[in-house]
């Protein structure tokens, strides 16, 4: 079944970090997904709550949003994937949590923020669960319940980044590194495997190693090679950063494009510059995922 109409959806998307929070407002509709609004807020160094409540108040103040997605950086909320049989219907939450500690993902003092079901294959349900330490789960409920914020879902860094630059279709196999000056993502895509989100405070000069280990642990499993390399982040801005990285691995690495998704009318420009869109792709990524 099918619907006659389909009507326009605005959705915020969010990339929180301890730093700053940049968020992208992304409008949905059959004519394909359209960004409106990029931007940053920097956390003050104050008392951790009222910093975190006093961001998110000013970006519902400067988009009129008041739901979002949300990324989180994987050192404060960490995703995992977890099967259960697809025979279980009832207490859904107690069975992730108990395969998440027998796969010694999950102990004392954690708990599950949010979860969700992404496929079933073989007569089991796959979900991505989003976890953190108790005080932390607790910590984030109150901030948004205090400002009014309404969570339509949480994204990884992973998903964020393969949703914003990945062409929608692609079929080989690719690598987003999304690297700023404290910390790096490395996401890959891949149609026929799903590959572990790898995050690390790496300094520049190891990034290109874990680049490689990561191609390689791919290769390994899944006896294929990746064919594209895409930079985003701060570090994408810098052009001796890129060469360095590519000569360092002997990779093709190029600037990704992070509005490879989205359309533009005829003359239209995107609300940042190039050089600025590559602080942007896990806010978009975490709208239209």
């Amino acid at each position: 079944m099918f619907s006659l109409f389909y009507t326009k959806r605005k959705i915020l998307g969010l990339d929180i970090t301890e730093e700053y929070i940049r968020y992208a407002v992304v409008v949905k509709s059959k004519k394909g997904n359209r960004v409106t609004l990029c931007g940053e807020e920097k956390i003050a160094r104050v008392e951790p709550r009222n910093a975190l409540l006093s961001a998110i108040r000013n970006i519902m103040k400067k988009t009129k949003q008041k739901k979002a997605n949300v990324s989180f950086s994987r050192d404060f909320v960490r995703s995992e994937t977890i099967s259960i049989p697809t025979s279980v219907t009832k207490n859904i939450t107690s069975e992730i949590e108990f395969r998440l500690t027998e796969k010694t993902l999950f102990s004392y003092g954690d708990s599950i923020l949010y979860y969700e079901k992404f496929e079933s294959i073989n007569d089991r349900n796959f979900y991505t669960v989003f976890i953190s330490s108790t005080n932390n789960v607790a910590f984030l409920k109150s901030v948004f319940v205090h400002s009014g914020l309404r969570v339509g879902k949480l994204v990884s860094h992973k998903d964020a980044l393969v949703a914003s630059c990945i062409r929608d279709g692609e079929i080989n196999n690719a690598m987003v590194i999304n690297s700023e000056y404290v910390r790096t993502d490395i996401a890959v895509f891949s149609p026929f495997n799903r590959f572990k989100e790898i995050h690390g405070r790496f300094v520049r000069d190891i990034i290109p190693q874990k680049i490689k280990e990561t191609h390689q642990d791919f290769y390994s499993i899944s006896g294929d090679n990746i064919s594209y390399f895409f930079l985003a982040g701060s570090l994408a801005q810098d052009f001796s950063f890129i060469n360095f990285v590519s000569v360092q691995t002997r990779l093709p690495i190029q600037q990704a494009d992070v509005f490879v998704n989205f359309t533009f009318n005829s003359g239209q420009l995107p609300p940042v510059t190039k050089e600025q869109s590559f602080l942007y792709a896990v806010a978009l990524g975490a709208a239209i995922r």
